[in-house]
């Protein structure tokens, strides 16, 4: 099932107001999510529910904000896709975060856009007069999370011009 970005932003919103936090180690705890770091050789993490028990497993010494966003982009799995992930055996990454090959991924890195970035916080930045990189910096993130929290704006009604982003941002090196 496709997503649009407004309904997906909708729901991040719904979860961040009922558990009261943006902290993605919190909101897993909250919906009961079971987060376990593996030594990955190549993904930095996967999403799968066995015996209708969701679990992260994330790659072990991920920086602390690349720790962050493959977790919400993980929530985001379990919050948009769990039918797909239900009785998958395998660690299992839906095409390793492209975004070009999968809907998915890129609904997935909505979902953690809209959780790590404010709505708020990036409007204050453009009424700077700042751009996508320069609003990465100020709040310590990656250009193409903040180019995907701009194409929520745009579906929220706001017209601005839309950014490129890597399709492959979370893709290991």
């Amino acid at each position: 099932m496709n997503h649009s970005a407004d309904r997906i932003a909708n729901l991040a919103d719904h979860l961040i107001r009922k558990y009261h936090t943006r902290d993605p180690e919190e909101l897993a705890s909250c919906l009961r999510i079971t987060i376990m770091e593996r030594n990955f050789k190549k993904q930095r993490g996967a999403y799968v529910v066995e015996a209708g028990n969701p679990f992260i497993f994330i790659k072990r010494n991920l920086s602390p904000y690349m720790r962050k966003m493959v977790i919400t982009h993980e929530i985001g799995h379990d919050r948009l896709h769990r039918t797909e992930a239900k009785g998958s055996c395998l660690f299992r990454e839906f095409e390793l975060f492209d975004m070009a090959a999968s809907r998915m991924e890129y609904e997935a890195n909505l979902m953690a856009a809209q959780i790590l970035l404010p709505d708020q916080d990036i409007l204050d930045y453009i009424q700077m007069g700042y751009d996508t990189q320069q609003i990465a910096n100020a709040m310590h993130s990656d250009i193409n999370l903040v180019a995907l929290k701009n194409d929520i704006l745009i579906a929220r009604g706001h017209s601005f011009r839309r950014q490129d982003h890597n399709s492959l941002f979370l893709y290991p090196e």
